[in-house]
């Protein structure tokens, strides 16, 4: 019965190639455009997220320049900026392990001076 069905099947397999390569394609080509955008591109397994800038609320501005508060992370916003040039691979923070034993003191016998 397949044998009378050949043409159809030969075809749905042409049309499934055409498919797979027209998507290859399309891949190829969003990676070539990701590579272009810094925003995009991927230089490790996380992509770089750009944090929103901080900005002074109405209420925390005032008229004179040496009453407003500076932002004090100077190191972390120029550390974002490296991972936007793609200098520096964009990383996920890693959350701190409690210990898993108690740290214990031990008390001497003798009072021995270090």
């Amino acid at each position: 019965q397949d044998i009378h069905r050949i043409k159809g099947i030969v075809r749905s397999i042409v049309k499934e190639n055409k498919k797979a390569d027209r998507q290859k394609q399309d891949r190829q080509l969003q990676k070539e455009e990701d590579k272009k955008d810094p925003i995009k591109c991927k230089l490790g397994k996380e992509r770089f997220k750009p944090e929103f800038p901080e900005v002074l609320l109405s209420d925390e501005v005032t008229g004179n320049l040496r009453d407003t508060v500076v932002s004090d992370n100077a190191v972390r916003n120029q550390f974002s900026r490296l991972q936007e040039c793609k200098l520096i691979e964009p990383r996920r923070k890693k959350a701190r392990r409690k210990n898993r034993y108690k740290r214990k003191t031990v008390k001497l016998h003798k009072n021995l001076d270090f």
